[in-house]
């Protein structure tokens, strides 16, 4: 579990909302489910599937961090107040803007780690409500997504929610699959 940006301890609704709905989704494939902070969680996620929601933005979840340097080479997510990029997530020279409550993103990924034997599934969205639509997305688009990717062991989606003070997070679609300038080590 992330942190809210201001409020170490505390969480966004949306944050909360996407947790609860990856906990309903692991639990509904038999999987344990158990959650642990952000700030707690060192080390490999082993034998067990880790969902990783919530910015690096300002220490919100300093795994999705780690896990972005570590594994995700092509992503940068710029800080907030970055004249012309703050929130924006760039992959591969593709900048996705953040145009609060109007339009925001989320980075999907699906990778396994060094050391471990089952991935994680990171999202990292601009905002709490993108972290939430990105959850919400998968979970009710996964069939025809899957259909859709090369492989689905290894992944990296942007996810795009469009029209948010109509739809909220339902406004939730595939913008770009991203996985190869993603993966690819950055000189």
């Amino acid at each position: 579990m992330n942190n809210k940006w201001d409020t170490p301890g505390a969480a966004q609704h949306g944050d909360v909302q996407a947790v609860l709905k990856a906990a309903i989704l692991a639990a509904e494939q038999g999987c344990e489910v158990t959650m642990r902070s952000s700030d707690d969680f060192r080390g490999s996620n082993g034998t067990s599937v880790e969902f990783c929601i919530g910015s690096p933005e300002n220490g919100s979840n300093v795994r999705t961090g780690g896990h972005l340097r570590h594994n995700l080479p092509g992503v940068t997510v710029h800080p907030f107040g970055t004249p012309g990029l703050s929130m924006a997530i760039e992959v591969g020279g593709e900048v996705f803007g953040w145009d609060r409550g109007e339009q925001e993103h989320a980075l999907v990924a699906k990778f396994i780690p060094p050391g471990a034997r089952r991935p994680v599934v990171l999202v990292s969205g601009q905002t709490s409500l993108a972290n939430h639509a990105a959850v919400h997305y998968l979970m009710t688009s996964w069939q025809d997504l899957a259909a859709r990717l090369v492989v689905t062991e290894r992944f990296c989606l942007v996810i795009r929610v469009d029209s948010i003070r109509t739809y909220g997070f339902h406004g939730a679609t595939l913008a770009r699959d991203v996985t190869a300038a993603a993966f690819r080590v950055v000189p």
